[in-house]
């Protein structure tokens, strides 16, 4: 099921903050009673802000009544996450199988309840379907009651969640921090899309700031699987794998990075999206999460990477750290495993040793891969041909990169013989075709014709007359008719001549009348091209 019909929204809108979750609706789960001040620290140990309490509305359908696939799993990954959050400090609410209108008054009554507290932070979970219309422009969430648009659009526009009605929900609230995380495919359309940071920013007094941020774990028009993998990797992320300077905090960004990177890494054919909300007042701050489970910042050691390539990845044990040129990134000490990588050259990896609060440093020159691929170069004459690689799918394009092999070109212009050629390209190899058609010979001068006819006065003081065709022999023989359209006045005035008659007046029409007009003549030749002439006709 894809965005563009049954999207799959096993949606966690988990980082600065969600919104919604309702009470007095179908299926309430009992509230965890841990709802507990979070203060957050930047390096310096200074206290850059905190959250008072912490609430989620994880929502899931797994249960349609009105022509959707039911989602099974859905229950079970809602339990995930609510613990998951508890561990956090979250105070979280379930809600299973919602209708529309149970749906949004849960929005709504969450929002009541908690999101006018500034010191709050809010976050909504939803697992069920998605929809989208318009190519992409509009999207929906899609709860229990909500019609199969294929079968009744009308009606399950009127009872879906159209994601404008969010974005809505988020402006509402007025608590610090509000995430929405959507495991699902998604347009992105209803947030500003943020290209995320080889190296997420530190804990700062920015941090503090308002933000609505949203992580999606696709993009419109991709696959969602039938069991997700977004829900698992969101557990690991927010286990501490997600931390990637080792401070013994995730943000929102750092938890973007994470998700974005790991669950293209399974292949699912998902291209995890990150943003925050279109409105400058609610886009600076950053979601926290505070790693309980982590070692005391004074127990980590310190790495810097300095490396002849700038912006290489930097990963500890599998856990990207930053990008080169890399300063004092936290380190969990004792024996791990440090890898630079760049696309383009071989990676390094290295064993060390790392003590609580030492600093190490490396400098390392990473080397060029040896190239595997070549490039192919063809020029044309005439130039501006059209080229074709006929043995691969991609259109060819100068320059385009080719496995090592052997390819099939074809060369083609109007006017010029097409040509084609086998090419070999080796890897590392820029290979250069030059290839030069021959233009096909014009056809042989059009034939001449010209006109004539002959008139004699008639005793009723009317003409008899005589048209024909002229030419020259050779010229004569390549007609297989001739057409001729008279005045209107005349019965059926257009008249086909196929015999060419002898002497020199070919393909003659004879008639009588009282008065001159120009004739039109369509001469057909054998071999189905028309010259087209026209004869004044004269009786003097």
């Amino acid at each position: 099921m894809g965005c563009s019909a049954y999207l799959r929204w096993m949606g966690v809108w988990i980082l600065t903050v969600l919104f919604v979750a309702g009470l007095g609706v179908a299926a309430w789960a009992t509230p965890s009673d841990r709802a507990i001040r979070v203060l957050i620290n930047d390096r310096q140990g200074s206290e850059v802000g905190g959250y008072h309490e912490s609430h989620a509305l994880l929502v899931g359908v797994s249960d349609y009544t009105a022509g959707w696939p039911d989602l099974e799993s859905v229950p079970g990954e809602l339990e995930l996450v609510a613990t998951l959050l508890q561990e956090h400090g979250f105070k979280t609410q379930r809600l299973l199988n919602p209708t529309s209108v149970e749906l949004r008054r849960a929005v709504d009554e969450f929002i009541n309840r908690y999101g006018f507290n500034p010191s709050n932070r809010l976050l909504l979970f939803f697992s069920g379907h998605g929809h989208s219309r318009l190519e992409g422009r509009k999207g929906y969430l899609v709860p229990a009651d909500a019609p199969d648009p294929t079968v009744d659009e009308i009606g399950f526009v009127q009872k879906a969640v159209e994601m404008g009605q969010v974005l809505t929900w988020a402006k509402r609230i007025e608590a610090k921090h509000a995430l929405f995380l959507f495991d699902s495919c998604f347009s992105g359309t209803v947030f500003k899309a943020r290209a995320l940071p080889g190296s997420p920013p530190h804990i700062s007094n920015l941090t503090s700031r308002p933000v609505r941020q949203f992580i999606s774990a696709g993009s419109a028009g991709e696959t969602v699987p039938a069991r997700s993998v977004f829900v698992p990797l969101l557990i690991r992320a927010l286990s501490g794998s997600a931390d990637y300077d080792r401070d013994g905090y995730v943000t929102g960004t750092e938890l973007g990075v994470y998700l974005h990177r790991e669950v293209l890494s399974y292949g699912m054919g998902q291209t995890p999206q990150y943003g925050k909300i279109r409105d400058p007042e609610l886009d600076e701050g950053d979601f926290v999460f505070r790693m309980t489970r982590l070692r005391n910042t004074e127990e980590l050691a310190k790495l810097s990477v300095q490396s002849n390539v700038s912006g290489a990845r930097v990963l500890v044990d599998g856990v990207e750290l930053g990008v080169t040129p890399l300063a004092e990134a936290g380190v969990l000490s004792g024996q791990r495993q440090v890898s630079v990588e760049k696309s383009g050259y071989k990676s390094y990896v290295r064993s060390m040793s790392f003590e609580p609060g030492r600093s190490a440093s490396l400098s390392i020159d990473l080397q060029p891969e040896p190239p595997r691929t070549g490039r192919l170069y063809v020029d044309t004459l005439p130039q501006g041909a059209r080229i074709r690689v006929l043995n691969i799918v991609p259109a060819f394009q100068q320059g385009m990169e080719l496995d090592p092999g052997t390819y099939h070109l074809e060369i083609s212009s109007v006017g010029w013989e097409t040509q084609t050629r086998w090419v070999s390209v080796d890897a590392g190899e820029d290979k250069n075709v030059v290839v030069s058609l021959v233009e096909i010979q014009s056809k042989a001068t059009q034939p001449v014709f010209t006109t004539g006819n002959t008139a004699q006065l008639a005793p009723d003081k009317r003409w008899d007359w005589t048209v024909f065709i002229l030419g020259s022999e050779e010229d004569l023989n390549l007609i297989r008719c001739v057409e001729y359209t008279l005045h209107p006045t005349f019965p059926n005035p257009v008249r086909t001549v196929c015999e060419r008659g002898k002497g020199p007046h070919a393909f003659s029409l004879s008639t009588n009348g009282w008065g001159t007009f120009r004739i039109q003549i369509r001469v057909l030749l054998k071999d189905g091209d028309p010259v087209v002439l026209s004869h004044q006709l004269k009786f003097r």
